[in-house]
């Protein structure tokens, strides 16, 4: 696989720890990805458990510390959106809503009633939160994508035909 991204121009970590073996369960970007699931066409998403755990911790030390300001509001809020979209609903709404507000709250860093129970509830949320099942197989036709490559003598050529059911007509492209 390493040579085919090399040949594609791809740059890939040859790091030792970031050389895992395969495993039906790995971590990207901040989340949990689930391939136990494949041979029923689901691939299933979650947060990392650490990812919710600092999150805990972020509100812990928010209320303990009874000072919430604007740059920690900014910035808790936009932890609290990435870690949204690895879960089904948007039910965390009104909580976000009196969160990203303190963030345009320039010189306040109190924390009232309803910053409270908007962290507690976030926290609640992603500690309960059922992960995010993608079913793997479309709803609509599949793209068909044809390639031909040839060497005759000293001319080289290739290129591609592209169906799509979302175009209009075929795609094509072809080089020597």
């Amino acid at each position: 696989v390493e040579e085919l991204f090399k040949i594609l121009g791809w740059k890939v970590a040859l790091d030792p720890l970031k050389r895992l073996a395969h495993k039906e369960e790995f971590k990207v970007l901040g989340v949990l990805v689930d391939l136990s699931q494949t041979a029923y066409l689901k691939v299933i998403v979650k947060n990392k458990p650490e990812r919710v755990n600092d999150l805990e911790m972020m509100v812990c030390d928010i209320i303990t510390d009874q000072s919430f300001p604007p740059r920690v509001s900014a910035k808790i809020v936009g932890k609290y959106q990435y870690a949204k979209g690895q879960c089904f609903g948007h039910c965390l709404a009104p909580a976000l809503a009196v969160l990203r507000h303190r963030s345009y709250q320039r010189y306040q860093s109190a924390v009232t009633g309803d910053i409270t129970s908007a962290l507690n509830e976030v926290v609640v949320f992603f500690r309960e939160a059922e992960p995010r099942v993608i079913d793997v197989k479309a709803n609509e036709s599949r793209c068909l994508v044809f390639t031909d490559g040839a060497k005759e003598g000293d001319l080289v050529t290739c290129g591609f035909v592209i169906f799509s059911p979302r175009a209009s007509g075929p795609w094509y492209f072809g080089i020597q």
